[in-house]
């Protein structure tokens, strides 16, 4: 009997180049991207049904939409709005996106960096990994291709000899090499750029709207965060705007909204919820109050996200932070 395995099927190589022309220099972003869904298209491969199928030529017309509205902050940030927008389907239960940024420079002229022409950074690239599903939402970035060199002091010796080995013990040579470096973030919700930029010490990076940010080294890199001076007494935060996010219906669930930290939904009749909050490590139940087939819940305070089941359905939704009503 012939069963159908794992699968996923997606839209790779997607080139994707913004120019933002403004007054002074124009702002570059040159990216290539790929995504990638999971889910229920057992249809499509055993009754070539495509009804399920969202079409590789929609994700790529999404990547380019999305780079106008999303596309002025960091590659995490570009990557999971894309990656929770095909999240919406009812079919797709995991998405991947990968992206990664190439770097461009300013032509140097007699009268300084051209504002109009560009050359192509030589070395390292940005890469971003977006994972999305039903459970969360992880994200791994890094730099690529990274070509370094030491002219002095890297040593090799001690290794292990037989009557085929003529090189001769050293603690003095020339090395150089390609590095590729990849890390975990501990949760999706910081702020990539500077952690980027901590991590990678690759200087800054001009978005396209006028601010600067990691990736491209053109500036001297940022300070580590246990080498910058302490303040003698800690700023007060202030709330920031959020904004209202709709998901679409999972299962017995629809008309998912949430507005700050306060989550709204309605329950198919019949069906029953659980919602949980995340504090800490631990998700614990939390109160819902019903109105009719309306649920509302608000989420305890320091917790990080809010988990909704519903038979089989588990839907995650991470929570902002010192945030107000915008």
């Amino acid at each position: 009997m012939i069963e159908l395995g794992a699968n996923r099927y997606g839209k790779a190589q997607i080139r994707l180049v913004r120019v933002v022309r403004g007054e002074g220099r124009h702002r570059l972003r040159d990216l290539t991207i790929a995504i990638a869904l999971e889910g229920d298209f057992t249809a499509s491969y055993v009754d070539g049904d495509n009804a399920a199928v969202v079409a590789t030529d929609t994700m790529k017309n999404t990547a380019y939409a999305f780079a106008k509205r999303h596309l002025d902050g960091s590659l995490e940030d570009y990557g999971r709005a894309l990656a929770d927008h095909f999240l919406g389907f009812a079919q797709v239960e995991r998405v991947s996106v990968s992206i990664r940024e190439h770097g461009w420079l300013p032509m140097p002229t007699p009268r300084g960096p051209a504002p109009d022409a560009f050359l192509r950074a030589g070395s390292g690239t940005r890469v971003a990994t977006i994972v999305a599903d039903l459970g969360g939402t992880t994200i791994e970035a890094g730099i690529e291709d990274l070509i370094v060199m030491k002219t002095a002091r890297s040593a090799f010796s001690g290794f292990p000899r037989d009557e085929y080995t003529t090189l001769h013990d050293t603690d003095d040579r020339i090395m150089a090499t390609k590095v590729t470096a990849i890390w975990r973030y501990g949760s999706p919700d910081l702020d990539a750029d500077a952690t980027f930029t901590a991590s990678a010490r690759c200087g800054q990076f001009d978005y396209g709207n006028g601010a600067l940010s990691a990736g491209v080294p053109t500036a001297p890199p940022r300070q580590f965060p246990s080498e910058e001076r302490k303040p003698s007494a800690a700023a007060p935060k202030q709330a920031v705007a959020c904004a209202t996010r709709t998901v679409r219906a999972r299962g017995a669930l629809s008309a998912i909204r949430l507005a700050c930290r306060t989550l709204t939904f309605k329950l198919r009749r019949g069906a029953r919820v659980r919602v949980e909050a995340l504090r800490g490590r631990t998700f614990k139940r939390v109160s819902v109050k019903r109105v009719g087939r309306t649920y509302t819940v608000k989420a305890p305070a320091h917790a990080t996200k809010l988990r909704i089941r519903s038979g089989r359905t588990t839907l995650t939704l991470t929570l902002p932070t010192n945030a107000r009503p915008s």
